[in-house]
């Protein structure tokens, strides 16, 4: 995938590589499934995902997007619905 320049869209897509290729915890990649930094990672094109983590860290309330795409109750719903989120608030402050 080429890189995306804006952060709204790397979170987008990022969602949208969640959703085709599946979700995973505890690695970027495992059998084609993607973590939430892993996913952001490969939309982006580069490692350096740290803004793109904040947004969704914000959305969470945790000190870590890591740390709560990791926890035991998450679900792929919910990393792709953050995702979603963290791309909407991007937006809003892009625009303001």
């Amino acid at each position: 995938m080429s890189t995306v320049e804006n952060v709204a869209d790397v979170l987008d897509a990022a969602a949208d590589m969640i959703v085709e290729c599946g979700w995973t915890q505890g690695a970027f990649e495992d059998n084609g499934c993607f973590c939430l930094d892993g996913a952001i990672m490969r939309a982006k094109g580069v490692y350096d995902t740290l803004l793109e983590l904040d947004y969704v860290r914000r959305t969470t309330g945790w000190p870590s997007a890591i740390m709560w795409n990791d926890a035991p109750e998450r679900t792929q719903e919910e990393v792709v619905a953050k995702l979603r989120e963290a791309a909407a608030l991007a937006r809003q402050e892009q625009a303001a």
